[in-house]
């Protein structure tokens, strides 16, 4: 039987990691060792530990909380925690491994902070709780629209950049004929 070798590199090694599947508000251990992050031959990163793996991609929002990092899969979330505190050295280079290669978004919010959020919620008025949701909405609907203008806004520069490689300068005088110039002053 022939097994096939992909050449990878591995580009940094966190130790004491645990992998945990994060499914209807409830952990699962996965699995815990050396966390790698190795650069794959097409240029895209992977997150693995043991025979666990997850390929970053920019469309794909990874989150830091209080309690870890938290990759998105199909019906689940993936946590990866530190069961001890990662040299902060490493963990900068991790960070900005997940911020240059995915979508990394970063949530700091003390437990406490979210129950007493969760129980003035319980004691909140129908009225209220719909301004919340609407405020949390248009405030989604602001960062949204402004990535949007920010990627048609690079989308434009590089399209007028390839448009002046492309265009070119017309060497004949524009003659313009007498009525065009008349309509034009009137």
């Amino acid at each position: 039987m022939e097994e096939n070798h992909v050449e990878t590199e591995v580009i940094l090694a966190i130790p004491n990691c645990q992998i945990v599947e994060i499914k209807n508000g409830q952990k699962n251990p996965i699995t815990t060792g050396i966390l790698n992050v190795v650069t794959l031959p097409d240029g895209q990163k992977t997150v693995a530990v043991n025979e666990w793996a997850y390929t970053l991609a920019k469309e794909i929002p990874v989150m830091k909380n209080d309690y870890g990092y938290v990759f998105p899969h199909m019906e689940c979330f993936f946590g990866i925690m530190f069961t001890e505190n990662p040299d902060s050295d490493l963990e900068d280079a991790f960070e900005t491994i997940l911020h240059d290669s995915a979508t990394f978004l970063v949530r700091t919010a003390e437990l406490s902070e979210v129950q007493v959020d969760i129980k003035e919620e319980k004691k909140t008025s129908k009225t209220d709780k719909f301004k919340k949701y609407a405020d949390k909405g248009s405030k989604w609907m602001k960062a949204s629209l402004i990535k949007g203008a920010t990627k048609a806004s690079k989308g434009l520069q590089s399209g007028g950049k390839y448009l002046k490689k492309k265009l070119k300068k017309n060497e004949e005088e524009t003659k313009v004929s007498a009525g065009t110039k008349t309509k034009l002053i009137m």
